[in-house]
């Protein structure tokens, strides 16, 4: 059978770099981009909107206090036995306030440094993940006059969705629509924390930055290649 590219995904993610394409359809792996879009989602009472709808989902499930990451690397003359065979690296994440630890095994080869970026990958991806928004919009082209595209920054806020960000949000995918009604674009977005390896955000706080509520809901409502 063909190879598919699902087996590469973690890999590729926990050497922060995102999975997309270019407009000709081609496979882009990238980095996270620093541009801001002049786009924004804006749902305000009183305001004029092209949000048709927009779902926020915020979960501690795959948090966990203590990341224990586990591998080894290849053996030398001078690295050997249980410097080789015992690689270890930990990453706290004191947003989770009960003890819950988890152990993952290293895919390949690594080292020490190897580990540790791997486990602040985990932690800063997990905390990003736990917060995600969802949103459809009239139009491929949003309110900035720029068309919607992946890997940009975006401004949100949301009163129905209690949502004031004073960070942007990172757009991870769009999906261009067309049918009888017309043109949509549906967005996904997560904190950039979800994709870089050092996580910027207090950990602290966790996803309370992004939100005025913190309670798990279901609330229904440019790069270049590396």
């Amino acid at each position: 059978p063909s190879p598919t590219l699902f087996p590469y995904t973690t890999l590729f993610r926990s050497r922060s770099l995102l999975v997309t394409d270019t407009p000709d359809g081609s496979l882009l792996l990238t980095r996270i981009s620093a541009y801001k879009s002049r786009n924004k989602i804006l749902k305000r009472k009183g305001e004029e909107t092209n949000v048709k709808s927009g779902n926020r989902k915020i979960s501690e499930t795959n948090r966990y206090s203590k990341i224990i990451v586990k591998g080894q690397s290849k053996a030398t003359d001078k690295h050997f036995g249980l410097a080789a065979s015992s690689i270890l690296a930990e990453a706290t994440d004191s947003g989770v306030k009960r003890e819950r630890v988890l152990i993952l095994h290293g895919e390949t080869n690594m080292n020490k440094d190897d580990a540790q970026k791997r486990a602040n990958w985990e932690r800063s991806a997990r905390m990003g993940k736990a917060f995600e928004l969802t949103y459809v919009v009239q139009g491929w082209i949003g309110n900035g006059g720029e068309l919607w595209a992946p890997n940009t920054s975006v401004e949100v806020s949301d009163d129905l969705l209690d949502i004031d960000s004073s960070d942007p949000m990172l757009v991870i995918s769009c999906t261009y629509r067309i049918d009888e009604n017309g043109t949509t674009t549906t967005l996904l977005l997560q904190p950039p924390e979800a994709m870089e390896a050092e996580p910027k955000a207090d950990t602290k706080k966790g996803t309370k930055k992004h939100t005025k509520k913190s309670k798990e809901t279901g609330v229904k409502y440019h790069g270049e290649a590396v």
